[in-house]
């Protein structure tokens, strides 16, 4: 992404930097809107098939997104990305495209999406756990509970972390 001269900022939650909710850096839309424009029209072809269009009725390039680097000791706690505030209750599908380096230079970093009842907004003990891979695309309701295990780098450098654009469709 040429236009990026910024730097990974704290992630932000609620506003407000919180390393015990969520310890990874984060590269805001707005630091980059040309390129996020591009990045979600691929994400909206990935999402279309020959049969069918898994997302009739949303624009994927009216979502929110960013782009997330864990690094050693990252994680994400567990919550919803609707949660019922004012920004987050529009959001109805949660994406996450992963593109780490090959092979992985981390371990850890898998998503758990836990059975949740979205009317009584339970989670269950059952959860689907899966780990990050290069170009896969994960896509879950915003209301399902879900966390981000710990990061474990053995080796440091820039590139060696968990990558992940995430993004919310309303």
């Amino acid at each position: 992404m040429h236009e990026v001269d910024h730097k990974f900022k704290p992630a932000r939650v609620n506003n407000k930097v919180n390393n015990e909710l969520r310890s990874a850096k984060v590269l805001y839309e707005n630091d980059f809107p040309k390129s996020s424009q591009t990045l979600k029209q691929s994400i909206a072809e990935l999402f279309k098939h020959d049969d069918y269009d898994i997302l009739s009725g949303f624009d994927v390039r009216k979502s929110q997104i960013h782009l997330a680097q864990d690094s050693d000791q990252d994680s994400l706690s567990l919550h919803r990305d609707n949660d019922g505030t004012q920004t987050e209750s529009k959001r109805k599908w949660t994406y996450i495209y992963y593109f780490n380096q090959v092979p992985r230079a981390f371990e850890g970093g898998d998503l758990l999406i836990y059975n949740t009842n979205p009317i009584k907004h339970e989670k269950s003990q059952q959860y689907s756990r899966i780990a990050p891979q290069n170009n896969q695309l994960i896509l879950f309701p915003s209301d399902f509970y879900h966390e981000v295990c710990k990061v474990k780098i053995e080796t440091p450098g820039p590139f060696n972390g968990r990558f992940a654009m995430n993004g919310w469709l309303s």
